[in-house]
């Protein structure tokens, strides 16, 4: 089973085989897949590998602070929606163009339906005859509850 290497430690790696290599004499060659490399075309293939490690953690860090200053702009950005929806539909209409040109969509309607809507009535009426009839025999919603 091979070693799995992390981003330190294959860095570390990749340092010690480069200085290694550079540490041989200049003439020396080592097989490598069938062909003679020399030691210090080796050497600057590592530090190739090196650099472009290095590359990649300054453009995570690059990358990591552009992502944590959008975050906190779009904090900002938030705290300032709700005012200027609420201006701009209280000032235009919030079926106006000029409301529609800020991307600020009108208050959804709610849809009742007719089944609904005369569920609801009859309950009124119930709820309306029920108080009517205890308030004829003097008794009061609450107290037969109690």
């Amino acid at each position: 089973m091979s070693k799995k290497w992390n981003k330190a430690t294959r860095l570390e790696r990749n340092q010690a085989i480069s200085n290694g290599l550079r540490n041989l004499p200049s003439k020396t060659t080592i097989p490598i897949n069938g062909k003679l490399v020399r030691a210090g075309d080796a050497a600057d293939l590592f530090e190739l590998g090196t650099a472009a490690e290095k590359d990649v953690q300054a453009a995570r860090a690059k990358h990591s602070q552009a992502v944590a200053a959008a975050r906190a702009a779009e904090a900002t950005i938030k705290t300032l929606i709700p005012p200027i929806k609420s201006f701009v539909q209280n000032a235009f209409g919030e079926r106006s163009d000029t409301a529609a040109s800020f991307g600020f969509q009108p208050r959804k309607t709610r849809y009742v339906s007719v089944d609904v809507r005369y569920e609801a009535v009859e309950k009124l009426r119930a709820t309306r005859a029920a108080h009517a009839l205890e308030e004829t025999h003097g008794t009061s919603p609450n107290a037969a509850s109690n």
